[in-house]
């Protein structure tokens, strides 16, 4: 109801982005691929007590101009206009989560400037699909 371009909902529990949100990190701008979840792939704190309410609203501020987020300690949320193209965003997810855990074994990752990320924000309003 807070999102009338949203038609599905992914709430999964994939390896390694569950990883990331366990050690309480983002996924940074490791990749252009993170502009495919609306900018940075956020990390969202929630707590144990009216776990679901407060998760929800949590995921709802999360989510305000993204498509995707990482709950801590649980989840990720991916959003989308149909369920094909909402899970194959929680794919992407998942492997930028793997490709980040991979970057961070080898030192710590290059990331790409705000002014780049936005350009390819803006590249990726025309892009692909639009389901």
């Amino acid at each position: 109801k807070a999102r009338c371009d949203i038609n599905a909902i992914v709430h999964a529990h994939p390896v390694a982005s569950t990883s990331v949100a366990i050690m309480g990190q983002d996924i940074p701008q490791i990749h252009y691929i993170v502009a495919a979840a609306g900018g940075v792939t956020i990390y969202a704190t929630h707590h144990i007590k009216h776990l679901a309410k407060v998760a929800f609203e949590v995921a709802l501020k999360a989510l305000v101009d993204r498509k995707a987020c990482l709950l801590a300690h649980h989840r990720t949320i991916a959003l989308g206009q149909s369920l094909e193209s909402t899970l194959n965003l929680t794919a992407k997810v998942e492997n930028l989560a793997k490709q980040y855990i991979n970057c961070l074994q080898m030192g710590k990752p290059r990331l790409l400037s705000d002014e780049q990320m936005q350009e390819v924000l803006s590249k990726f309003k025309g892009y692909g699909r639009t389901d």
